[in-house]
């Protein structure tokens, strides 16, 4: 896992607000999300999780640890009558979904 310090988040937001996130980290997999959780513990710091950010006003620096969620996935948890339940991985665009 590789922390990227005081990394700028403009590109991580549709609106290109201004900002820095003490630390951010690509996350793709579960491993790499427990990594990420315990440094940012071990350091008392706050967790952010981030998907593709088009519903995200950044408002200056965050003290904070950043999770850009990369993780994909779709499942079919239920498909009954006129209802679907699906199990949705935090990285994937809500968009395409």
């Amino acid at each position: 896992m590789h922390v990227l310090q005081a990394e700028p988040l403009q590109r991580y937001n549709t609106l290109a607000l201004q900002g820095l996130a003490r630390g951010l980290v690509h996350v793709a997999d579960q491993p790499q999300l427990l990594a990420a959780l315990q440094w940012a513990q071990e350091r008392r710091l706050p967790v952010i999780p981030l998907g593709e950010g088009s519903n995200v006003v950044i408002a200056g620096n965050l003290e904070a640890l950043v999770l850009r969620m990369e993780t994909r996935g779709i499942q079919i948890l239920d498909d009954a009558d006129q209802r679907v339940l699906l199990r949705v991985a935090a990285g994937e665009s809500w968009h395409g979904l």
